[in-house]
């Protein structure tokens, strides 16, 4: 979450939206995402969309190109990826 968080901040004046999808909580996510300073967009109740993607493992990560289309995907989360998804989110904005 806090790289998803830094992630949001590094291009939010670029018009690029990072958006969590909370599933299956036990506690309150809203509560969560104060208490850890989180401020990209979080959608609750994400069961249905687990579903209907056949999601296979929590976290799933999409980047999502300017025309809607899905441009990188990735399943399970490793810090490792993060600067990869930087440079991926970078190309697709001079693509633009």
């Amino acid at each position: 979450m806090p790289k998803l968080q830094e992630l949001h901040e590094q291009f939010e004046k670029e018009g690029v939206k990072v958006f969590g999808i909370s599933t299956w909580e036990r506690g309150d996510p809203v509560k969560l995402m104060t208490e850890k300073q989180l401020t990209y967009q979080l959608l609750l109740n994400g069961e249905k969309i687990t579903e209907e993607y056949s999601l296979s493992a929590l976290p799933t990560i999409y980047i999502i190109g300017t025309d809607g289309k899905i441009i990188h995907n990735a399943l399970g989360y490793d810090p490792k990826k993060f600067d990869e998804f930087v440079k991926i989110v970078e190309k697709a904005l001079k693509s633009k």
